[in-house]
């Protein structure tokens, strides 16, 4: 009996969409009956980062990516996983169409630019690359990925189009960048 509770309260957190607060909410589904309408997609995701290199120009954020597609790959440079990520994304990444757009994210203290900026260094990409300290307490929606590494995949509006953790293909990214078409 003490085995059921946790499973049923597992099985109705799974059937109800809404009821998950960790993630991104759910895009609504589109009727098949009636004239057609624009999907809503949701919100767009918010986020202000810190340059990895003092110099660039440009401060990489979320509203620097509107207006393309884009792929953005959180990573750790203290885990082998996001440093595999890193490798299997990098032919994407680096032959990406016109109307996409790529951001790397370090989600590590500010003070760890140098060794983020060589890490990478280790996969060149024409990615922005930025800084995502969460003590600085400006990841925005970035600050609900709980698992490293990470693949977000926005559409060009900034919205939601799917997201990846831990272990994934190459494959499976481009089946999320096909969909934010």
């Amino acid at each position: 009996m003490r085995l059921l509770l946790p499973i049923s309260c597992a099985i109705a957190l799974t059937a109800c969409p809404g009821a998950r607060p960790d993630g991104p909410a759910a895009a609504t589904p589109v009727s098949s009956a009636g004239p057609a309408s624009p999907v809503d997609h949701g919100a767009p995701l918010e986020f202000v980062l810190d340059p990895v290199d003092r110099d660039f120009e440009h401060q990489p954020e979320s509203q620097a990516l509107r207006g393309k597609r884009a792929v953005v790959l959180l990573l750790a440079s203290w885990d082998v996983g996001s440093l595999m990520a890193l490798r299997t994304l990098g032919p994407l990444l680096n032959d990406l169409p016109k109307d996409a757009a790529c951001l790397q994210v370090a989600v590590q203290p500010i003070g760890d630019r140098e060794l983020v900026s060589a890490f990478m260094d280790a996969e060149k990409t024409p990615c922005r690359r930025a800084m995502g300290d969460a003590k600085r307490g400006r990841l925005g929606d970035l600050a609900q990925v709980k698992i490293i590494p990470a693949v977000l995949v926005l559409r060009a509006d900034g919205t939601l189009a799917g997201a990846l953790t831990g272990s994934f293909g190459l494959e499976q990214v481009r089946a999320l960048l096909e969909k934010a078409k």
